[in-house]
């Protein structure tokens, strides 16, 4: 059985489940080794062993020659039955001026 989390968040549907948005946070580093070692350490200390359910990796991707970011979310499901599954969503956005000296977020 599933329970609602303690605080109303977001919830992403994958193939498998649906998660919520409890859980923890582990920022990557800048570069493909930084990243690759962070979570090389996660696993030698146990973090995501055969117990993990889901992973996200969350980004922003700012493409300047159209003046257009993007958020990209990849989700990684690990059923308990073995294997994995693979989600992605992409969502474009612009940052849209409504007054002077202030910019707004529109998403």
């Amino acid at each position: 059985s599933h329970s609602s989390p303690d605080l109303p968040g977001v919830w992403y549907w994958g193939q498998n489940a649906v998660c919520d948005s409890g859980g923890y946070v582990q920022q990557l580093g800048r570069t493909w080794e930084q990243s690759n070692y962070t979570l090389w350490n996660l696993q030698e200390r146990n973090w995501l062993d055969r117990k993990t359910r889901v992973i996200f990796i969350e980004f922003t991707q700012y493409f300047q020659n159209v003046d257009l970011y993007s958020v990209v979310t990849l989700l990684v499901e690990f059923p308990f039955t073995g294997g994995s599954y693979t989600t992605i969503d992409v969502k474009p956005f612009s940052l849209l001026r409504l007054s002077t000296g202030v910019d707004f977020l529109l998403v």
